[in-house]
């Protein structure tokens, strides 16, 4: 096949890809959605990725799940941060606080398969759970 011809595929291809991606998400917006009703009156960390500020505050589950559903990029499936109290820049994202170490993280940062992994421990609650290990 012709490297033209080779490119001029590719870009279709992509630009489906993402036509559809669009579809997805903006389907599941018209649609009511999973109930986040269960996490009414629990709260997440969040932590300012703006350097010189690195505020942690916390944050109804439930309302930040409704934010990211309602401020989602349909391109990239990504929503913008949360406004943080301190700096007020939309710079606060989920964060994590390690139960065995109390070290402080954003939320899938560290790579490996739990999103939830300690970078200076290792520990994961995520992993815990799933393998049905409990308490450590």
């Amino acid at each position: 096949m012709e490297e033209r011809t080779k490119r001029t595929v590719l870009i279709i291809v992509a630009a489906g890809c993402i036509v559809a991606a669009g579809a997805i998400v903006l389907s599941g917006r018209s649609r009511k959605g999973a109930d986040l009703g269960v996490f009414k009156g629990q709260t997440m960390l969040l932590i300012c990725a703006n350097e010189e500020c690195g505020h942690q505050f916390e944050m109804d589950k439930k309302k930040y799940f409704e934010y990211h559903r309602q401020n989602v990029d349909p391109v990239t499936l990504t929503a913008p941060g949360v406004v943080c109290p301190r700096c007020g820049q939309q710079s606060g994202f989920r964060g994590v606080k390690c139960e065995k170490c109390g070290e402080t993280f954003f939320y899938g940062t560290v790579t490996g398969t739990y999103r939830d992994t300690c970078p200076k421990c290792g520990f994961s609650r995520e992993e815990q759970d799933r393998l049905g290990g409990g308490e450590q």
